[in-house]
């Protein structure tokens, strides 16, 4: 903060000069996640190959039930996310270009599995292909990014759950608003984390449930480098859509893609020479 006051307080040029270079650094970012996006799918295979590969598929078989029920219950979030972000930008977009212009973003999450990793991409896709205002996407989507992790919060909810049945373990009334606020509390401290740090976050959790975290996070681990996809895909999508709904459209942009959609429907004039032959 101090250090923005002092630039505001600079001469113009000289501040001027700062900003474009941290515009031309910020957008060489962008190109290289660009290139990157290429080679994604590929070191995504390479990834769930190693993995397997490591530990056989013993341990895929034994939370086979938990991988399907955790990656439902993401599907079921990120249509939701893919129906708000449609319906807010609908005088824009259809449906299937909505989809279209968060491919970067979601293909980052699943490459690198860093939800701060695709911020950059999240703003580009935002205000530059779907038409939100820049400035609050640009306030929105990482503040979003960092505090609301709707993933992890998922993922300590149904493995709650899940460990609950696996040691035949009655869930009350009680115990599920339990689970439902320390999967919260969980979500937002697993900020800045990753693989088994996330994983270790579930003692909150299955603490005051009296659940054993011990037995089962082997297998929590063990399955973790495909699950991190899943759950960090979670993390991106519903903040777009929250960004979304947050965000009004971008007047100068929407004006700009009026004009040019008719430009393109207007009828081509032949040219003087034509005209005065005809």
């Amino acid at each position: 903060i101090i250090f923005g006051a002092a630039v505001g307080f600079s001469t113009r040029g000289i501040g001027d000069s700062l900003s474009t270079t941290l515009e031309t650094i910020y957008h060489a970012c962008q190109r290289v996640i660009t290139w990157v996006n290429y080679i994604l799918p590929f070191a995504l295979c390479a990834l769930v190959a190693s993995q397997i590969a490591l530990v056989g598929l013993e341990p895929l078989v034994a939370m086979l039930k938990f991988i399907i029920a955790f990656s439902a219950a993401a599907a079921i979030v990120l249509v939701l996310s893919s129906i708000v972000i449609w319906w807010r930008a609908r005088d824009r977009l259809s449906y299937l270009q909505t989809l279209t212009a968060l491919r970067e973003p979601v293909l980052i999450a699943a490459g690198t599995r860093s939800s701060i990793a695709c911020i950059p991409s999240v703003i580009k896709s935002m205000s530059n292909t779907m038409g939100f205002d820049k400035t609050m996407v640009e306030l929105v989507a990482p503040l979003g990014i960092t505090i609301c992790r709707y993933g992890p919060t998922l993922y300590y909810a149904v493995a709650t759950i899940f460990v609950a049945q696996l040691y035949d373990i009655p869930l009350g009334a009680m115990s599920y608003l339990m689970i439902f606020v320390g999967s919260l509390l969980a979500g937002m401290a697993s900020a800045g984390t990753s693989a088994i740090l996330t994983i270790t976050l579930l003692s909150l959790v299955f603490g005051p449930l009296g659940l054993p975290l011990e037995a089962a996070l082997v297998l929590f681990i063990t399955i973790d480098p495909l699950v991190d996809i899943v759950r960090t895909v979670t993390i991106v999508y519903p903040n777009c859509a929250a960004v979304a709904a947050i965000c009004g459209p971008d007047e100068e942009w929407k004006a700009q893609r009026l004009a040019e959609a008719a430009a393109e429907a207007m009828p081509a004039q032949p040219a003087e020479g034509g005209r005065q032959a005809s």
